[in-house]
């Protein structure tokens, strides 16, 4: 599966710009198609959870599997996966594509405008749901 990278034009739409990534969508025309299904009620916050991400994949005829811890980036099993990583001391978490290929591994981080990140020393462990 090809994918390309999606930047989330809104602080919380970094779920939205995931599934963007692979179902191969603009970001603004994922966010209508979840908004229309009734994700969220309002523009101000478009946060996502794990239960949230598998219901909008199945809104695009994709599946994924339960979700599973990781500690090291390149020992995700999955060729695509989502990944939640946290980056606040409150609790908070961010969503990225990550994308195994012959090279190895990478991933795109819809926060950021770089492409693909490859350097994943430093980026922090979490949990991942692979896309099937």
């Amino acid at each position: 599966m090809k994918v390309n990278h999606v930047y989330q034009h809104d602080d919380t739409g970094c779920g939205i710009a995931c599934v963007a990534m692979i179902v191969n969508q603009t970001y603004f025309q994922v966010k209508e198609i979840l908004k229309q299904a009734g994700f969220f009620d309002n523009d101000d916050y478009l946060g996502t959870d794990f239960k949230d991400m598998n219901k909008a994949l199945n809104i695009f005829n994709f599946s994924s599997a339960s979700k599973r811890k990781f500690k090291k980036w390149n020992n995700i099993p999955a060729k695509i996966a989502i990944a939640s990583t946290n980056y606040d001391s409150e609790g908070g978490w961010h969503w990225v594509l990550f994308v195994r290929d012959i090279e190895g591994c990478f991933i795109y981080d819809p926060g950021k405008r770089k492409k693909k990140i490859r350097d994943l020393r430093g980026k922090r462990s979490g949990w991942f749901i692979e896309i099937i």
